[in-house]
């Protein structure tokens, strides 16, 4: 079986060689797309080990954060993927993927990037490229040469015939000797032998065809109607072989025929065909050839002076003269070449000697000497001497002139003479006829191709353009004959051409003449057979044994026939075997299965698609060998198909092009003019449109894996098209959109059971959730919550995955759709797959959330997780997941809430009881590094309220950071307060609630509950500010307690904060917020107004001791004189200052403790304002009750010593003292009169 199949390869090989010898249907395209090199194993674990250094920092890429974050992904999305592995190892993965896939990947985040000025994200996106290529390549690239280009790499490329040669030997898998035999055994270097051996195919496919009208063999073909259709089908596929090599240019130097042959129609009839054509004008057969003359030099020449000049003169007849350059006697040299060109095989060309002649009188120079040569195509080309004929009476008798005549022969002149002996060349034969050349005669014959497909024998007279006449070859049969010495004298080989009516002898005195000649017109009139290899030739061999010397003269075409006859007989099966006698089908299936073979195991991923050359090739092998369009696809879609099915990865538009061939041919379309169909092509189209139907369902189904990360680009909006191709009933009417549909849904149905099912495996939790809940139970709560956790993580992976790579409507950019909105129902059904793919998450989900404690809050996650995908996508926010998410987790808010509504109110009530009022600040760096259960931890709840407290979620990243405020300095019940309300109002922001009505509801309720708290805050704290109060005395030794600055602090930080703990909407906002901050201000009124009171109490026990010194009491008169001795004591330096003194220090020990204590400067402006003005408006109303008195000297040293010392001070904190402040002014002028009454009084001013 291996050596039939060898044979059969063989032999296509055979036909292989000569498609791609001589083509003439077939061009190499050049509009194919390149196809990119494919990744193997080791480039691909190449790749991933150049990422991972990248991200370990160990290559010198420079790059930010943010590309490092996208390469990161790309890396453990992509490249980690087993996807990728399964891309690799199906042959249809390229670095183009590669990039493509990070391209898309980084587009989404360059366009969600802030606008930076000077920078466009085009230049961004431009620059993460490079560095990604950069990093794919790796850095040894540059220092490594790059490798030489192997044929597989150039196969993407136009080839020689050369290449193309090699290609198909390793295609067919042919030796490089086999080759060799078989090219010298079909004379592939001889165009005239391949351009017969196309004539002898179509002349057999002729024959074939007629053989098959006659005994109406025909194949089974639908209907019987077609019968007729199918023979003249037969009749026209040989009349356009024949029309396409009538095309081919023929000679570049041949005239333009004044008269075109008639190409046969492309629906003429058998008869038709085998008609000869118009019969040869002498015209039609103009030859042109060039001739080169090179005069090299003169011999013999001694009756000049040496010093004479002498030059030579060339002509061909009837055409211009030319002459050399001048050249001395003594040295008659040129090497001078002169270009002619004429149109007669046998032309006169005369060269003649001359000297310039001396004599005055002379017109002409003298002619020395002259030849005369009659050269042919066939003459030598090297230089030689000849005899110059020389004038009478002229001394120089051996006057000789070496001269070389080059002329070339047409390409439309096939044979002209052949060799003798010595290798000269002979140019006439022998010939008669019954029709042309009636008188046995030498002439000179020519054999002239007109077209491709007609010869003509032409005989030439000497200096004639035309023929003198001419044979034109059809259907001549050409052999050997024996000589006739009685009959016809002249010539010692014959053979013989004979045809129907005619029959033409011709000799030769040469056997290897005889060989090329009746070659060439065997040859040229498409025989039925060959001369056959006679004893002369036997003998021609004999004697090149003898003498090698002639075997070695024998031109290439003596040496093939010598071959042939000889050594390589046996391939001779292979190269001379009638096309027309073999199932060119099956081997072409053969050929194309193969050479599909070769191609998806190349270096290139070329998902199915033929090279250039191998599309030229087939399409040749097609065309030439009348290999139907309809049997080739089927083969090609059957090959295409068993390799999909083997994972490999195939362009669905490939099958798509040979389906709808296949389809339209069946259909009777005629999608190449055919339109005959057999039984064989409609069975073999139906059993591959079920197959092909299988298939696609599977492709479908199985999307994400053979259409991985959306590549190869358009494979699924591809697949799609031709679904709904491979359904349709005929090639016109439509598939009904709902059948499509129904399909595609049922498919991605099934996809999301597979996906999922995968992803358990993956996951490493296997089976559904009722066989999984058995063994659930043996893991705890948290164990299930993670696994659920990390198992919706994937599952987004997934739905992402499908939303970046799948989700996009297919009816853009494809050139298979005809209608432009074609699938515009795909998102949908892609919204349907990923329903049905969460609702298999779901059962998972329930059973984890049903094994949570009650008052359990570690699900939270889960919540945030789903919900923010889900809301983000368009077509999964608001659907039934996404609903029921929300109908799980609402009690479990709402409950949560509850709890903690209750536990901060329970936790203020506890709080403002074992209230210390210390101030915060200290703590408040703490709480900043705590995470909330840290905080929560830290205040131990659980021995005050009967529950556990619900913490607060720890999972996101707004939640841990502290919520303190920098400058907060309150109580610990108060930074308590407003930290759980913060962080209950950003837990539920986190959550984004999807449904606005709810969220909103929830949003006014810890708005509303905020408010309260608040509102409680204050009202606690203004309670324990009064019983604060009420414990101090009003002596000058009083300090204020730092728990009052405490307590204005937390007033503080209520009415700052509530602006965002209690604000709502813009029309409940001025009901109810408004109320909280009309509570915290009055209540800082009232604290200030009651603390300012409780200041002026102090200055009014003051007041009241300088009463005693007023004029004209009895306690005056006792406390003046005691005031007058102790000045007189030098002990008492300043006898009277303690009072204000204390006062004074009073005041200033109180601003500083205000100072340190209230970290809010508008409320110490505030207070301190409204403490000077208490204080002025005190004196000033005493001074006033003493209009009619003079101060007593003591009065007057403390009170201004007390005013100046005052206003001094609140210069000091910021405040002007005299700013529209008339009791302070009003003391001044009073205390100013009066200090100026005692100066004249005591002759002197008072102290200070």
């Amino acid at each position: 079986r291996e050596e039939e199949e060898r044979k059969v390869k063989l032999q296509i090989y055979v036909f292989v060689l000569r498609c791609i010898a001589y083509p003439f249907n077939a061009k190499q395209p050049t509009d194919m797309a390149r196809r990119q090199q494919k990744v193997n194993k080791q480039q691909l674990q190449a790749v991933k080990e150049r990422f991972q250094a990248f991200l370990s920092g160990e290559t010198s890429i420079l790059a930010d954060e943010v590309f490092g974050n996208a390469l990161r992904c790309f890396y453990e999305g992509f490249l980690r993927s087993e996807r990728v592995t399964r891309m690799v190892q199906s042959g249809g993965c390229s670095a183009n993927d590669f990039r493509e896939v990070f391209k898309k990947n980084i587009e989404r985040r360059v366009r969600s990037l802030p606008e930076i000025n000077g920078l466009s994200k085009e230049t961004v996106l431009s620059s993460w490229m490079a560095k990604f290529d950069a990093i794919y390549k790796g850095e040894e690239h540059l220092r490594r040469p790059p490798p030489p280009t192997q044929l597989g790499a150039a196969s993407e490329l136009i080839l020689s015939k050369e290449q193309l040669f090699q290609m198909f030997q390793q295609i067919l898998g042919v030796r490089k000797v086999e080759h060799q035999l078989l090219y010298n055994a079909c004379q592939l270097d001889n165009q005239d032998e391949q351009a017969a051996q196309i004539r002898r195919e179509l002349d057999g496919r002729l024959q074939l065809a007629q053989k098959v009208s006659r005994e109406r063999s025909l194949p089974r073909l639908v209907s019987a109607d077609m019968e007729p259709l199918y023979l003249e089908e037969l009749a026209s596929s040989v009349s356009l072989l024949r029309a396409n090599l009538e095309a081919l240019p023929v000679s570049r130097g041949g005239a333009p025929l004044k008269q075109r042959l008639k190409r046969s129609s492309l629906h003429s009839s058998f008869l038709d065909l085998g008609e000869e054509g118009p019969v040869l004008a002498k015209a039609d057969v103009l030859l042109s050839f060039t001739l080169e003359v090179v005069v090299v030099e003169v011999q013999g020449l001694r009756s000049l002076a040496p010093n004479r000049i002498v030059y030579c003169t060339m002509e061909v007849e009837g055409g211009e003269k030319l002459q050399t350059d001048q050249a001395e006697a003594s040295r008659p040299q040129w090497g001078t070449q002169g270009d002619f060109t004429t149109s007669q095989p046998l032309p006169s060309v005369k060269v003649k000697l001359f000297t310039e002649s001396t004599g005055v009188l002379a017109l002409e120079d003298k002619e020395l000497g002259r030849v005369v040569l009659s050269p042919t195509s066939s003459s030598p080309k090297h230089a030689e001497l000849h005899r110059m004929a020389v004038p009478k009476n002229s001394p120089d008798t051996e006057l000789k002139i070496k001269l070389a005549v080059r002329m070339d022969k047409p390409p439309n002149m096939k044979h002209s003479g052949g060799a003798d002996e010595g290798g000269l060349c002979f140019s006439h034969l022998f010939a008669v006829g019954q029709r042309v050349w009636r008188r046995w005669k030498r002439r000179y014959f020519v054999l002239v191709q007109v077209t491709q497909y007609t010869f003509a024998m032409c005989s030439y007279r000497e200096k004639k353009a035309e023929p003198q006449e001419l044979m034109q070859l059809e259907g001549y049969t050409v052999d050997y004959c024996d000589p006739q010495p009685g009959r016809l004298q002249g010539g010692a080989f014959f053979f013989h051409a004979l045809r129907e009516g005619d029959l033409v002898t011709f000799s030769c005195e040469d056997q290897a003449e005889r060989t090329l000649m009746a070659s060439g017109i065997w040859t040229a009139g498409s025989a039925k057979r060959s001369a056959v290899c006679t004893a002369a030739v036997k003998k021609l061999r004999a004697a090149g044994r003898k003498r090698q010397n002639r075997v070695l003269s024998l031109p290439p075409s003596a040496w093939r026939e010598v071959w042939t006859c000889g050594s390589a007989r046996k391939w001779r099966s292979w190269s001379s075997a009638p096309p027309s006698c073999f199932d060119h089908a099956a081997l072409f299936t053969t050929l194309q299965r193969c050479t599909l073979q070769h191609r998806m195991n190349d270096s290139f991923s070329c998902l199915g698609w033929f090279s250039p050359g191998q599309v030229f090739v087939l399409d040749e092998y097609c065309a030439r060998y009348g290999v139907r369009g309809c049997r080739r696809h089927l083969s090609y879609l059957s090959d295409l198909m068993d390799y999909s099915e083997n994972n490999a990865l195939i362009d669905p538009t490939l099958l798509h092009y040979s389906y709808a061939f296949c389809a339209s041919h069946v259909h009777g379309n005629r999608p190449d003019g055919v339109g005959a169909v057999t039984l064989e092509e409609r069975d073999g189209f139906l059993a591959l449109r079920r197959r092909l139907m299988v298939l696609l369902e599977n492709h479908i189904t199985h999307f994400r894996y053979c259409f991985p990360f959306g590549r190869p680009d358009g494979a699924l909006k591809a697949t799609l098209a031709l679904q709904e191709r491979v359904l349709m009933k005929d090639a016109t009417t439509p598939v009904p959109p709902e059948d499509l549909r129904n399909l595609v849904r049922r498919c991605l149905q099934e996809a999301a059971r597979l996906n999922y099912s995968q992803l358990l495996q993956y996951a490493h939790i296997k089976g559904s959730t009722i066989k999984e809940r058995r063994p659930l139970r043996l893991r705890t709560s948290e164990r299930r919550l993670e696994e659920v956790l990390r198992l919706g993580e994937l599952c987004l992976d997934v739905l992402q995955q499908n939303q970046e790579h799948h989700h996009a409507n297919p009816a853009a950019a494809n050139p298979l759709l005809w209608r432009l909105q074609a699938f515009s129902w795909w998102p949908e059904l892609m919204t349907e797959h990923a329903e049905t793919f969460l609702s298999l998450y779901r059962a998972n989900m329930d059973a984890a959330l049903q094994a949570q404690p009650i008052d359990s809050w570690n699900s939270f996650p889960l919540f945030q997780l789903l919900n923010n995908f889900l809301r983000s996508d368009a077509h999964l926010s608001g659907g039934s997941f996404h609903r029921h998410l929300q109908d799980v987790f609402v009690p479990l808010v709402v409950r949560y809430i509850d709890l903690m509504e209750s536990s901060i109110a329970q936790s203020l009530h506890r709080g403002f009881q074992q209230e210390t009022w210390e101030p915060l600040k200290p703590l408040s760096g703490v709480m900043v590094k705590l995470r909330l259960k840290q905080i929560n931890t830290l205040f131990n709840y659980s021995s005050i309220l009967p529950m556990p407290l619900p913490h607060p979620p720890s999972f996101s990243l707004s939640l841990i950071r502290s919520t303190v405020w920098p400058e907060a300095n309150g109580s610990a019940t108060s930074e308590d307060l407003f930290w759980k309300l913060d962080a209950l109002q950003m837990f539920l922001a986190d959550l984004r609630w999807p449904e606005p009505d709810f969220a909103k509801h929830l949003e006014q309720r810890l708005k509303l509950m905020a408010g309260d708290m608040v509102d409680a805050c204050v009202r606690r704290t203004r309670a324990a500010f009064d019983v604060r109060l009420q414990k101090v005395g009003g002596s000058s030794d009083w300090r204020l307690p730092p728990s009052v600055c405490t307590m204005f602090n937390v007033l503080m930080d209520a009415r700052r904060r509530s602006s965002k703990l209690c604000v709502l909407d813009p029309g409940q906002e001025q009901l109810y917020h408004s109320r909280i901050d009309v509570l915290i201000e009055e209540t800082i009124s009232d604290m200030i107004s009651c603390l300012v009171t409780k200041f002026s109490t102090v200055l009014h026990g003051l007041l009241s001791k300088l009463s005693r010194y007023d004029e004209g009491t009895l306690f005056s008169s006792i406390l003046s004189f005691t005031t007058e001795a102790a000045k007189q004591m030098p002990a008492v330096p300043n006898p009277g200052s303690d009072l204000a003194d204390a006062y004074i220090g009073f005041v200033r020990q109180n601003q500083d403790v205000l100072r340190a204590g209230v970290g809010e400067e508008l409320l110490l402006q505030r207070l301190f304002d409204r403490w000077f003005g208490a204080s002025m408006e005190a004196v000033c109303v005493w001074l006033t009750d003493r209009l009619d008195l003079q101060l007593h000297s003591f009065q007057l040293r403390t009170l201004i010593s007390v005013v100046k010392s005052t206003s001094r001070d609140l210069r000091l904190q910021g405040l002007d003292a005299g700013r529209s402040n008339g009791s302070y002014e009003s003391v001044c002028r009073r205390l100013t009169l009066e200090e100026a009454t005692a100066a004249v009084k005591a002759g002197d001013g008072l102290q200070g």
